[in-house]
């Protein structure tokens, strides 16, 4: 099927598609607006901003999967893009018919 609208939760829902088809998914980043950059979590917790471990731009989000062989390009399966909070963006990837 398609065009569900899933819940949220923990975990998240399996999707199940079949080789050739295209997985469509509308993302949509309801976490609060403020996100906090590396400079300012660093400036909050008393560190130098080398020493930050990665926490920075908590509310952005990303979706992507493991085990396809599909582009992992910006717009496609791209693990370093994000999307910012109060926004929404699409994620689509075209499975090859022998996934």
């Amino acid at each position: 099927g398609g065009g569900e609208d899933l819940e949220p939760g923990v975990p998240g829902p399996t999707i199940r598609i079949k080789p050739g088809e295209y997985l469509s998914i509308q993302v949509s980043n309801t976490l609060e607006a403020y996100n906090p950059t590396c400079a300012e979590t660093a400036a909050a917790n008393n560190i130098s901003r080398g020493d930050i471990n990665g926490y920075c731009t908590v509310n952005a989000t990303n979706l992507h999967t493991h085990g396809l062989h599909v582009t992992p390009k910006k717009g496609g399966d791209d693990v370093f893009e994000s999307w910012e909070p109060q926004s929404s963006h699409h994620f689509g990837v075209q499975l090859p018919p022998n996934q």
